[in-house]
């Protein structure tokens, strides 16, 4: 038996620095006091003359619980195997939670201080919940001394994924009919990944011949 647990992170940061003389200025100037020890993220964009970006964009988790345990055993003619893949995925997405966006598209823009367009907002964390199943046995079989027959059937089990804190998602339903959309709990009106049986069978036979020479 097999166990095996692997976590990757990774992190989107934007920081000013004092490269070639620059003086970097205060991030509360632009992250409000209250969102400074969070994720928090502004991009400034002035025309022309490029954009400006500060904060922490994400911090994401992936981490992973694998078990597989396999066994073979020897009967006779038949030599049997049997094994199970258990795997669980419970990721961390962790976007920002406070996020504003300026954006002043012309001269009079920059220099009046009025950005054309501008937006503040936050993005909720989540913690999605992955779980696969596999069983599977297998049997191969020495019919004959010239013939093998190998046979097995195999069992997943993909149930439609959740949430750690019940934040499940929504789904769309209708965008292709006249009839209005709506917005609904995903999880309550989708269809379930369905269970997958599958089976397997092959056969070999070998054939022996002799070569008589005559002189």
């Amino acid at each position: 038996m097999r166990f095996n647990f692997s976590q990757v992170q990774g992190q989107s940061l934007s920081n000013l620095d004092s490269f070639n003389g620059a003086v970097p200025f205060e991030r509360s100037l632009l992250i409000p006091t209250s969102a400074l020890d969070q994720r928090s993220l502004v991009s400034v964009t002035m025309g022309v003359m490029g954009s400006l970006t500060l904060g922490t964009s994400n911090n994401n988790f992936q981490r992973q619980f694998n078990v597989i345990d396999n066994y073979s055993d020897q009967f006779g003619n038949h030599q049997f195997k049997t094994g199970v893949d258990y795997r669980r995925l419970t990721p961390i997405y962790n976007p920002r939670d406070y996020s504003q966006t300026a954006i002043f598209s012309n001269t009079a823009a920059i220099t009046s201080g009025r950005a054309s367009t501008s937006a503040t907002f936050a993005i909720k964390s989540s913690r999605p919940l992955f779980n696969n199943f596999s069983l599977y046995g297998q049997d191969t079989w020495r019919a004959t001394t010239s013939m093998t027959l190998t046979y097995g059937l195999r069992w997943d089990v993909n149930p439609p994924p959740s949430e750690a804190n019940g934040n499940l998602p929504f789904a769309i339903t209708g965008p292709n009919s006249r009839a209005p959309s709506r917005l609904l709990r995903a999880v309550n009106h989708c269809t379930k990944l369905p269970t997958t049986i599958s089976h397997h069978a092959s056969g070999s036979r070998f054939t022996r011949s002799n070569t008589v020479a005559l002189k």
